[in-house]
This record gives C-alpha cells, structure tokens and sequence, in this order.
C-alpha cells in the first residue's frame, strides 16, 4: 500500500514537472482587433509544450507591429497574425530633451522632431509616424526616454538625428495644422 502511494506521489511530481517545461510564447492579453498596433499592454507571457506550429516568443517581434486578424484573450500570437502588407517597423528608444505631456500613453501615434542648435537651422520633422510603445524616465541625469516603432525607411534618418547636435521633441497629432 505504502509503495502504492509513494509511486503515485511520483508520478503526479513526474506530470506537474513536464507540464511545466516548455516554450515561453506571446499571448493577448485581452481581445485584440484586426488593425491594433500592439503595445506592451496587449501581450503577455505563456508557458506551452513545444508544438507544429511554434509562436512567436519575443516582443520585438509584435511590439508596434499591426494585427491582421482578432486575437482572443489568451490565445498565442504568431507570424500569421502579423500584418505583412504594413512597412515593416522597429522599436528604438528616443531620448527627449522635453518631457512628453502626461497624457501621453503606449499606442499614441506621435511625430519625432530634430531642433539644432545652430543659429539659423531650422526644425524638421524626423518621423511622422511614431508609435509609443513604452515611456520611462532616463537614467544619469537624462530626461524622459520613450520607445517608439517607428517605420524600417525612417530608421536611418531618426538615428542621424539622435547623434547630432539638437533636441528631439515628441509632438502629439499633426503640428503643421
């Protein structure tokens, strides 16, 4: 009888052990409709035991990227939910000289503005499809930093502009209207 048990004990160990172990994947965190560029507050980490189809297990995979199709609360989120036909976008952390408006929240579309500091230069605007995907306070005497996914053909010139001489700026909506 006693062995009985002990082989029972074991065996229930052995289960909970491989249930377990396994492959950390991206899920919704809440119903997600079709056209929603994913923010922080969308996803959330899940345990699965490797199968056929493996999904996706990073943010920098979904962050700032838009959704094809609506995703239910918990259900992983993988290379086929992503919408493909969008320009391809990536995560960069922006430090800004001004802090952003405390009403600014992940999933805001903003614009990133280069202002020299050389007499004459005039502002221009770096990005004008920025979305914040998180907001956070800078370390070593910086100011706000902000994450944004910004557009594959804007990489480059939002770069230049992070190593000149100059402030960037977040600017909410349109400025120029």
């Amino acid at each position: 009888g006693l062995s009985l048990i002990a082989v029972s004990v074991a065996g229930t160990v052995a289960v909970i052990t491989l249930n377990r172990e396994g492959t950390v994947i991206i899920v919704a965190s809440h119903f997600i409709t079709a056209g929603t560029v994913l923010t922080d507050d969308d996803i959330e980490h899940a345990t699965i035991r490797v199968g056929a189809d493996i999904p996706i297990d990073a943010e920098t995979h979904v962050l700032g990227r838009r959704v094809a199709t609506d995703i239910a609360p918990g259900e992983s989120i993988t290379s086929h939910d992503i919408d493909s036909t969008v320009a391809r976008r990536r995560v960069i952390s922006v430090p800004l000289t001004i802090a952003p408006p405390s009403y600014l929240r992940p999933g805001d579309r903003i614009q990133l503005w280069f202002a020299p500091t050389r007499q004459g230069d005039v502002p221009v605007v770096v990005t004008s499809d920025a979305v914040v995907v998180a907001l956070r306070a800078g370390g070593f005497g910086e100011g706000a930093i902000v994450d944004v996914s910004i557009v594959d053909r804007d990489e480059a010139k939002t770069i230049a502009a992070l190593g000149s001489d100059g402030a960037i700026l977040a600017v909410i909506g349109d400025a120029m209207s």
